[in-house]
């Protein structure tokens, strides 16, 4: 999950949400690994919210890792951080 960085800091954060749910996107079916990918964007608007959400599905641990560090991932993870200004992670196993 992340939140965005604001127009105080030079960008808009509506059009960096929708940006970053366009190119997280498009990594569906082409990284070995990655099984699923959904991202979805905040509706709540209290301060404690976060602005958009990732959740991938991969086989195994290694998948994952290989995943992180896969060029395309790599590639909009520098975007990703650009614009966003706080991030929280949960890897868990079901």
């Amino acid at each position: 999950m992340w939140r965005i960085k604001d127009l105080n800091e030079g960008y808009d954060t509506k059009s960096s949400i929708w940006k970053m749910k366009e190119k997280l996107e498009t990594l569906t079916g082409k990284i070995p690994g990655l099984n699923s990918l959904q991202v979805g964007i905040n509706e709540n608007e209290t301060s404690s919210a976060f602005h958009i959400c990732l959740i991938t599905e991969h086989p195994s641990w290694e998948a994952l890792k290989a995943y992180q560090e896969h060029p395309l991932h790599v590639e909009v993870g520098s975007f990703v951080k650009e614009v966003s200004k706080e991030r929280a992670v949960v890897d868990f196993e079901y």
